[in-house]
C-alpha cells in the first residue's frame, strides 16, 4: 500500500504533494466554508439593517395630502360604510345551545364554616 505522502516522509517540514483531484476537493471545501460564512453573516446583518430605518414619532406630520388624495379617502370611507350597511343583521348564535338544558340547575350550597365539624372537613 502506498500512502499519498510516502515519498515526502523523509523530507521534514515540507508539505505533502496532492493530486489535482485532491486539490479540487480541498478547494471546493474551502469555497463552501466561505459560502456558509457569508450566508451566516448575511442572516445576522439583515435584522440589524431593518432596525436602522427610522420610525415616525408621535406628532410628526407627514407630507400634506393633496385635494385628490383627500377626496379619494372620503370616497373610500363612503364605499366602506355603504358596504357595511348592505350586510344583513344576523341573529346571535349560541354554539353551546344544544348542550345546555332549558332550566339550569341551582348551584349546590356549600356548608358554612360554622356548621362544619371535623368529620365533615376535607381530608388533605
Amino acid at each position: 500500500m502506498s500512502y499519498p505522502c510516502a515519498q515526502d516522509i523523509l523530507r521534514v517540514g515540507q508539505a505533502c504533494r496532492r493530486s489535482a483531484a485532491e486539490q479540487q476537493i480541498v478547494a471546493g471545501r474551502v469555497q463552501m466554508r466561505l459560502f456558509y460564512a457569508a450566508a451566516a453573516i448575511a442572516l445576522l446583518v439583515a435584522p440589524a439593517h431593518a432596525q436602522t430605518q427610522p420610525v415616525p414619532k408621535y406628532a410628526e406630520t407627514g407630507k400634506p395630502k393633496s385635494p385628490q388624495e383627500i377626496q379619494a379617502e372620503k370616497e373610500a370611507e363612503r364605499a366602506y360604510r355603504k358596504s357595511l350597511s348592505n350586510i344583513p343583521d344576523q341573529a346571535s348564535t349560541d354554539p353551546w345551545g344544544n348542550v345546555r338544558t332549558e332550566n339550569p340547575s341551582k348551584p349546590v350550597a356549600k356548608p358554612s364554616a360554622a356548621k362544619r365539624t371535623k368529620s365533615a372537613a376535607p381530608a388533605n
